[in-house]
């Protein structure tokens, strides 16, 4: 997490799934440094909600290393989908040209 210009490391530490108006597990604890996300869960349905709670641990430079390459790798596999897709539309653009090429005249 980006923070004032900082970042923070969290490591997950406990996952729950709750009704949308149970907040008690969203109590604050002031002697720790929790993080809470909040999504809606099950997909297309969102009846409950998803809190994936973690503790906070130093911002080492392994972590910020695996952060680099995670975002390398997620540039890449974003390169390499629009690869496959202009490639999928050429190829489908050639068929359908010559498939009307080939059509008699009528």
């Amino acid at each position: 997490i980006t923070y004032a210009e900082e970042k923070l490391a969290y490591e997950v530490n406990d996952i729950t799934i709750v009704t949308p108006d149970d907040v008690s597990s969203l109590k604050i604890y002031p002697e720790e440094d929790l993080v809470t996300l909040v999504t809606c869960t099950p997909y297309m349905i969102n009846s409950h909600r998803l809190l994936v709670r973690g503790h906070r641990v130093p911002y080492t430079e392994e972590l910020a290393q695996k952060e680099a390459n995670a975002e390398q790798r997620q540039w890449w596999l974003n390169l390499m989908i629009l690869l496959i897709l202009l490639l999928f539309v050429g190829s489908l653009s050639l068929f359908i040209l010559r498939v009307i090429r080939e059509k008699p005249i009528e």
